[in-house]
């Protein structure tokens, strides 16, 4: 179609009349005069943004005693908080420049972890943590004799920050009925407990999997969100509560019932009650072996379908945490410091209770569970009872104390008996060969032959196992396991198969 030129006279004036129906009859003079002002205010702007550096310049060169302004060591040597967060020492340093520079990155490279809404609101500085496209492990630049400073990176330290630029540790529960007022009531006490030391608090409100299911996962969800940040930005742990347990004492931080730094293999930890691991609270380092663990539990089901799991999620857990694997890194705890009953069925349980000055009451397995828990958040809302008592008055520091103390020592004790025990099958396996070398296989010996070459494979295969191998429970397994093994070749021969020399601890009594 060909446009005639009364067409396009048409539709000039068209646009004409609706631009001064919009402007008025001004409306030009309007435009020009918004597009000076504008333009008038970015020369203004640029003019003081100069004048300023030129002070900053100013202020940052270093004074004599007399007052008189010192030469600096560099022109561009950066301020120390700058060399504190990996600032190439001898890069060109533009506050302006950098400040820009961080804007545009994290615009570009903007994630919801990175929002300073994830951290406490009261913690200064919480925006200083670095977009998490910069490479972790560059601590220096090498773009020294580049023209645009802007474009240098600023790397994070490889080391945690300090608190408060991230928190330590993140609490987890869930619970996806909406008609429950009680659990409500119950998770919000521990709402009150994540302001009072500010952390970060997350409920998972829609079911993920069936059934209970879904809280593995949802705690697997959150490792690995945490393991995909920066080293420097990412908690270090998450502490898991289910939706039956109530806040008694908010005056209680969490930090308290970690292992020491002594203990950095230790990545869970747990209680035992009567019928054995209790899961509905424990804390869980964030580690690439709680994922492993995690997803064990996962998919469990899957792979031991025939395996009977009472209680679900907690009796695949308490199975899987006697693999060597888990057990080496688990801890298991006095019930009372994060995971305390609210009744026992025995006096020898007592220790298991909560009582005044503790941090929780779990509600696990109690009949008519909401009656009692409304009677327990009474009991906490009123303030009566006086369950909140400070950390110090509690006693629970010696106690958390000597506990470690102990556990250490336990530690000790069964290296050196796994120790002894390994030594004793060596010298075993030795003995054994010899005998029957000298004897051959008589009646019934290549029998008894075999049963011990069997033994012996298990024993092979326990000590290539890293984890395994440290076991006191399998290594005592195959030691009890050899003695069987060649009791007929003591009665045979009428010696002692232990050599001279060679511990035989905890040795059964020999018919």
């Amino acid at each position: 179609m060909e446009y005639s030129s009364s067409t396009h006279s048409d539709i000039v004036p068209r646009w004409r009349q609706s631009q001064r129906q919009l402007l008025g009859r001004n409306g030009g003079t309007v435009v020009k005069v918004l597009t000076a002002a504008v333009f008038l205010m970015t020369i203004a702007s640029i003019l003081s943004g100069n004048v300023s550096n030129n002070r900053e310049q100013q202020d940052l060169s270093p004074k004599s005693s007399n007052g008189d302004t010192e030469q600096a060591s560099s022109p561009h040597t950066p301020p120390p908080e700058l060399q504190s967060h990996g600032q190439d020492e001898h890069a060109p340093y533009s506050k302006s420049n950098t400040v820009s520079t961080y804007i545009q990155d994290k615009i570009a490279t903007w994630k919801l972890w990175q929002s300073t809404n994830r951290y406490p609101p009261s913690s200064p500085n919480t925006n200083t943590l670095q977009p998490e496209s910069i490479n972790n492990n560059s601590t220096t630049t090498n773009n020294t004799s580049s023209s645009n400073p802007s474009s240098l990176p600023i790397a994070i330290p490889d080391s945690p920050l300090p608190s408060p630029l991230r928190p330590t540790i993140l609490k987890l529960s869930m619970l996806t009925s909406w008609d429950q007022s009680a659990y409500e009531r119950a998770l919000h006490t521990h709402s009150q407990h994540s302001l009072q030391h500010s952390y970060p608090f997350h409920i998972l409100r829609v079911p993920i999997l069936a059934d209970i299911w879904s809280k593995p996962a949802y705690i697997l969800s959150h490792l690995l969100l945490e393991l995909s940040k920066p080293v420097a930005a990412r908690a270090q742990w998450l502490f898991w509560f289910d939706a039956d347990t109530i806040i008694l004492n908010k005056l209680i931080p969490l930090q308290v019932f970690l292992p020491p730094a002594t203990f950095d293999d230790i990545n869970l930890l747990v209680g035992h009650d009567w019928n054995g691991l209790n899961n509905g609270v424990y804390p869980l380092r964030i580690h690439p072996w709680s994922v492993e663990l995690l997803s064990t539990i996962l998919a469990f089901p899957i792979y031991k379908p025939d395996e009977a799991l009472p209680l679900r999620d907690q009796s695949a857990m308490a199975s899987i945490l006697n693999m060597p694997r888990f057990k080496r890194h688990t801890a298991v705890v006095p019930m009372h410091w994060f995971n305390g009953y609210h009744r026992v069925i025995n006096a020898s349980a007592e220790g298991m209770m909560a009582k005044k000055g503790d941090l929780l009451v779990h509600l696990a397995g109690v009949p008519e569970r909401f009656a009692v828990m409304e009677e327990w958040l009474r009991r906490v809302e009123d303030g009566e009872d006086g369950f909140e008592v400070e950390f110090e008055k509690v006693g629970l520091r010696e106690e958390i104390r000597g506990f470690w103390e102990d556990f250490e020592e336990e530690r000790k004790r069964e290296e050196r008996e796994v120790e002894a025990l390994r030594g004793e099958v060596e010298g075993l396996e030795g003995e054994f060969a010899g005998v029957v070398d000298g004897e051959g296989e008589g009646e019934g010996e290549g029998e008894m032959r075999r049963e011990v070459e069997r033994v012996f494979e298990r024993k092979r295969k326990v000590w290539e196992d890293f984890y395994a191998r440290q076991d006191l429970e399998l290594v005592r397994g195959v030691v009890e396991e050899l003695r069987e093994a060649i009791k007929p070749f003591q009665a045979m021969t009428n010696t002692s198969m232990a050599p001279a020399g060679v511990s035989t601890v905890n040795a059964s009594p020999q018919n």
